[in-house]
């Protein structure tokens, strides 16, 4: 997998599927639930129907439907355990995520594209999110234009081009990744900087990710977020120069193999499956590092995602 598809894969399962999303419990009975509504127009959808979801066990489950007015009226009214992360939708692609956060919100789309052209008033942390989007759009216009350039040196065998292009993915990523940190400390007391600072959770931040949980358990430790942060460290036994965790997987034959058994050589965990294409494309890489380093005790362990 090259260096700009890791990056852009990152991306998707931040803001799309949002990694943290899938391990939310469905209610949590410690907290009242408390009521809100939302009145909003659009233009140019007179008519047809507009969609409120909340996000549940990793993807977006529908909580209310409206039918748009002829002057592009709408309104959403439910109740909230606490602040959550919704989405307005008139179809998958066209949507506006924000978070819930109030009793009374409105929102303005200024024309039919929900993501880029909706104002939001009465939800602070909505906002916050929004700009959050922003930042992330730049990074995905970046890394399009970045991407363009690198498959045209590939193309013409252009080397040094291509050197250059590893560079700016790389410094791309260190941009993204400080861009965030600045956005978190920013909005220290903000549910949105709790949600965001799961993007930093693969970037090689713990230490920053660490100081920032404890501001937010000192300001916001009601959050999910931060409750699931915090989970986290606690069962991350993971980190840089720690022991690696036992694994034991069946092999092709079905006999177990387990990582134990490589104590005391250098291994790399290669996790491929037959449908990824990048990971096919990255192999014969994967077999030259194996074949340099195999002297000095280096192996590959493969673990297959195919069912």
């Amino acid at each position: 997998m090259t260096a700009i598809q890791k990056l852009k894969y990152a991306t998707i399962i931040f803001f799309i599927g949002c990694t943290v999303a899938g391990c939310l419990e469905k209610g949590d009975d410690r907290r009242a639930w408390l009521p809100f509504s939302i009145d909003g127009s659009v233009k140019g959808h007179a008519g047809e129907r507009i969609f409120l979801s909340a996000m549940d066990t990793g993807e977006f489950v529908t909580r209310d439907t409206a039918i748009i007015s002829y002057d592009g009226k709408f309104s959403f009214t439910g109740d909230i355990a606490e602040p959550d992360i919704f989405r307005i939708s008139l179809t998958e692609e066209n949507a506006l995520l924000m978070v819930i956060d109030a009793r009374h919100i409105e929102v303005r789309c200024l024309s039919d594209d929900l993501r880029r052209n909706c104002e939001v008033e009465g939800s602070q942390a909505s906002v916050e999110l929004q700009a959050l989007m922003s930042l992330e759009d730049e990074f995905r216009r970046e890394i399009a234009r970045a991407e363009e350039g690198f498959m045209s040196a590939r193309r013409a065998g252009e080397t040094d081009s291509l050197i250059f292009f590893q560079e700016k993915f790389l410094d791309l990523k260190r941009a993204r990744t400080d861009g965030l940190k600045q956005f978190i400390r920013r909005n220290q007391h903000s549910f949105t900087s709790a949600y965001a600072t799961w993007a930093l959770l693969e970037e090689e931040e713990a230490l920053f990710v660490d100081s920032m949980v404890a501001v937010f358990n000192k300001h916001i430790p009601e959050s999910r977020y931060v409750r699931l942060l915090n989970e986290r460290g606690q069962r991350n036994a993971i980190a840089v120069g720690a022991m690696a965790p036992g694994i034991t997987l069946p092999q092709p034959d079905g006999t177990p193999f387990s990582l134990a058994s490589l104590r005391g050589r250098i291994v790399l965990l290669d996790f491929w499956a037959s449908w990824c294409r990048p990971c096919r494309e990255e192999n014969p890489n994967t077999v030259r590092l194996y074949k340099r380093f195999k002297e000095d005790g280096f192996e590959i362990l493969g673990i297959s995602l195919d069912e």
